[in-house]
């Protein structure tokens, strides 16, 4: 069917804001046979009358397991809009389900793969047809988009492709305070918000702040917003208690164009268990902590957590395996694991993403989970929840008010949620309290974690703490693919990302992969090598100060490599230096005073006062120690791949 171009109308508060919808897809329901689509001849057909309503549709078709071929065209988005993405489609051989029907969208910047956008599916009534629908934002300048038709590797079978849509939809403003985490504050702290429209230039974007108790106005401010999209704010003086904010948001001419209702809680002294720092590293107790973790089974009974203990992990993200949540005889067995776990070392990131993908509303999360939070809120093993994983974008409004329900049933904890595609986290800051990204680099024969670099840099954009989800399993375990174990080299790289980048946190999904690998001993070989030199950089990621490098090392050379430095002030620094995509190398003359202890992974070595790295492949890193003069100590900080609070 031809697609016709119309006029979207959304009316935002008075005003009417108006964008004009056009399918930027070329050729989009096959009347121009395979025009602008490439792979065509590898991938099927073009039929005659096989789309809806006679019209014609295109035929993928694979009858050998091993013939994978993507149809494909580019598309060119603009950076930061929001966009309608949709299809059709219909199996067209009894053994194709649709589960082996791909229409998706990929998104890459310098030839590095960032991600997907899946289109969710819809069965339509009465039709084999079903509607696939999703809705995204587009990334940063720089991102190339591709739009694909495939069928999963491995998989056998023919279905039908038709009527393909990509629009522009108006901006919905999203506007979220990130600091302190929960909504929770004491006077004199400083409100660290965050705010998302791309329809103007943030230097025409103001913000009206109206803080209610009550049925009474307490205060009142306008703010612009800084070149990042930031807004901070210094809280008054305030009686502890509850309040209520509005925010507003208004051009130069002062037309509304977005509204925000965000809770907010005042107490007189702020002493949660768990504190956090803007980017998502956490004080424990009192204690600076940077989790080095792994999700596990979390069946009872086993002898994981005391393993896991073994190999240096400090941090579980357990998959609770029970039949029936309802159970407070299960209750108790969880609470006898977080015991185990305390005792041990181990904080536990109780997982409640199950019960947030079965809940329909805010109301059903809080019956199937709140007698599980209410008895293990004050467990001592307790780090943080674990909401969503993955989540589509029309679990937002579900997701938000699930957070706020846990902020408040459970002031002491945060709440996380892992996202693979960047493109939906705008629609979730009031979702989450840390982000983390789990864009996984090892398969297919591609070692490279520049995709992680980039999209750590991609997510901080959002404005939101950002941990990393990296992978230490061989993806062939979950798929029909060419995949295989990172090495103990590319298991370190990662966490080095995640230190360059800023990441307050570091998760490896899975241990119980490994468990299953055809040589487990080797694999856990491996994990507990680079566990133990991540846990050895954690303390110095943990009491970063500034951004300024030192002089010397300003004039260090990097061929294709990337690095950091940390120090702790008291006279001791580590230089992390990582090889992302090829071999790379790097050299830096240490100055008088400085001296170079050792190497984690002997790949630098001092030469006549200069460190030289040498990557030999791709995803070599180092971590080098090296001893300061202590009066020379100022709590340096430089990080050389994306700055912290990068212009959107």
């Amino acid at each position: 069917m031809k697609y016709k171009t119309f006029v979207f109308c959304l009316a935002i508060m008075s005003p009417l804001v108006t964008v004009k919808a056009q399918n930027l897809i070329q050729n989009p329901g096959f009347e121009e046979g395979s025009a602008n689509w490439r792979y065509a001849a590898e991938c099927g057909e073009v039929k005659a009358g096989a789309g809806r309503n006679g019209s014609a549709g295109f035929v993928y078709r694979r009858t050998d397991p091993a013939d994978y071929h993507v149809l494909r065209q580019e598309i060119t988005l603009e950076p930061g809009r929001r966009y309608r993405f949709t299809a059709w489609g219909k199996p067209a051989t009894p053994e194709t389900s649709a589960g082996n029907i791909g229409i998706i969208l990929e998104f890459s910047r310098k030839g590095v793969f960032l991600g997907t956008q899946y289109s969710g599916c819809t069965p339509e009534k009465g039709s084999d047809w079903r509607f696939y629908e999703s809705v995204f934002t587009a990334g940063a300048a720089g991102t190339a988009y591709s739009l694909g038709i495939y069928m999963p590797q491995g998989s056998l079978g023919a279905f039908v492709a038709d009527d393909l849509v990509i629009e522009p939809m108006p901006s919905q403003w999203r506007f979220a305070l990130v600091h302190p985490w929960g909504a929770t504050a004491q006077p004199g702290d400083e409100l660290s918000f965050t705010s998302i429209y791309n329809d103007l230039p943030i230097a025409e974007q103001t913000v009206s702040l109206t803080v209610q108790k009550g049925e009474s106005t307490v205060w009142e401010q306008t703010c612009p917003l800084r070149k990042d999209g930031t807004l901070r704010v210094t809280l008054p003086a305030w009686q502890p208690g509850d309040y209520h904010l509005l925010a507003t948001l208004k051009d130069k001419g002062g037309t509304i164009r977005g509204t925000e209702d965000l809770p907010l809680k005042v107490v007189a002294k702020r002493s949660r268990k768990v504190e956090m720092s803007e980017n998502g590293s956490l004080i424990v107790e009192g204690k600076p902590f940077y989790p080095i973790g792994t999700y596990t089974n979390g069946h009872f009974d086993n002898t994981e957590h005391e393993e896991m203990a073994a190999l240096g992990y400090t941090c579980s993200l357990a998959y609770p395996v029970i039949a029936d949540w309802s159970k407070l005889e299960d209750i108790e067995k969880y609470v006898g694991e977080l015991d185990k776990c305390h005792r041990l070392g181990l904080k536990v990131i109780f997982c409640l993403k199950f019960h947030f993908d079965q809940s329909t509303d805010p109301a059903s999360f809080r019956k199937m989970v709140g007698p599980w939070v209410e008895r293990v809120k004050s467990h001592p093993a307790l780090l943080a929840y674990y909401l969503m994983d993955e989540p589509v974008v029309a679990k937002a409004p579900v997701a938000t008010a699930c957070r706020r329900w846990l902020n408040t049933a459970d002031p002491d904890h945060p709440v996380i949620a892992v996202f693979c595609n960047q493109m939906n986290i705008n629609d979730f800051l009031n979702g989450v309290d840390i982000t983390a990204t789990d864009i996984y680099p090892f398969g297919n024969k591609t070692h490279d974690v520049q995709r992680q670099l980039m999209n750590l840099g991609a997510v901080r954009e959002h404005g939101l703490p950002i941990w990393l989800v990296a992978q230490s399993y061989d993806m062939g375990n979950v798929i029909d693919a060419d995949h295989y174990y990172p090495t103990a080299m590319e298991i370190l790289a990662q966490g080095m990302a995640g230190y360059i980048s800023d990441a307050g946190g570091l998760l490896y999904w899975s241990y119980y992969h490994i468990k299953r690998a055809a040589e487990p001993e080797k694999r856990l070989a491996e994990m507990k090598w680079a566990v133990g030199i991540l846990k050895d950089v954690a303390p110095f990621a943990l009491t970063r100060q500034s951004a300024e490098p030192p002089a010397w090392l300003a004039k260090a050379r990097a061929e294709k490599t990337v690095f950091r430095f940390l120090e702790n002030g008291r006279g001791e620094a580590r230089l992390l230096v990582l090889a992302p995509n090829t071999p790379g190398t790097f050299r830096a003359e240490l100055p008088e005073g400085v001296a170079f202890i050792h190497s984690a992974t002997g790949l630098t070595t001092l030469e006549t006062r200069t460190l030289i790295f040498r990557g030999e492949k791709a995803c070599d890193c180092d971590a080098i120690a090296l001893r300061l003069p202590q009066l020379e100590t100022t709590g340096m900080d430089v990080m050389r791949h994306q700055p912290i609070n990068a212009q959107r």
